[in-house]
């Protein structure tokens, strides 16, 4: 008896396969849609997709393609090496970068040093006048970039002013040794800030600083408030 083609979920027309799953697989010349009638790629898929296993990279025998595109046996012998990160754009098309891609550039929307800026890290130069720690109403000098958005690094230092004639201790010049540096704080409250608090003791001072800030949602760092 001659049999029917009928009887297979997949028929195969000249540039065109079609894979019949109830009414949710479409296709057309050169795109096959799954839960959508008109695919706009080569896969178009209209849902939640799962995956149920990746290999890492740097696994040995996780994959069977070899390096000419060809396969490599019944089991699978070959090491997977990622080398560019999987990216998706605002239409749900995946595609590739470059590692180097990873951070924004400056030819990326909002790439600048304010409070929304759309940058990973922002570096800003302040200058900080006499008793940062009483500016303010005693809450410090005010950096404006929000605790919300931002964790802040000032570069931890510390100095001791000695009488430059005798080398000797500070007591000569302000009657007792006196240090000096600067820290960030957490401002706490609503519309908290990061503040520049310290002082030199007995000194109208002015320095200048800089600040490294890091988006919030790529660094974890310990609770700053003090």
């Amino acid at each position: 008896m001659k049999k029917s083609h009928r009887t297979s979920p997949f028929y195969l027309f000249p540039n065109i396969l079609l894979i019949v799953i109830g009414n949710s697989v479409f296709a057309q010349t050169g795109k096959v849609g799954i839960n959508t009638t008109t695919p706009t790629e080569i896969l178009d898929v209209k849902g939640t997709l799962r995956v149920r296993s990746l290999p890492n990279t740097g696994t040995a025998n996780s994959i069977y393609t070899t390096g000419t595109d060809a396969h490599s046996g019944a089991t699978p012998t070959q090491t997977f090496t990622g080398t560019t990160p999987l990216m998706i754009n605002t239409n749900g098309v995946l595609g590739t970068t470059t590692f180097s891609n990873l951070v924004p550039n400056n030819t990326a929307p909002n790439f600048n040093t304010t409070n929304t800026s759309g940058a990973m890290l922002v570096i800003k130069r302040f200058t900080i006048g006499d008793w940062a720690s009483g500016q303010n109403g005693n809450l410090g000098f005010d950096t404006g970039m929000s605790v919300a958005n931002w964790e802040a690094i000032l570069s931890g230092w510390m100095s001791t002013f000695t009488n430059n004639s005798t080398a000797s201790s500070a007591s000569q010049i302000f009657g007792t040794p006196n240090q000096f540096g600067f820290r960030m704080r957490a401002q706490t409250g609503g519309a908290a800030t990061w503040r520049i608090i310290g002082d030199i003791a007995t000194v109208n001072e002015a320095q200048i600083v800089d600040v490294l800030f890091i988006s919030k949602k790529n660094v974890a760092t310990e609770t700053r408030t003090n």
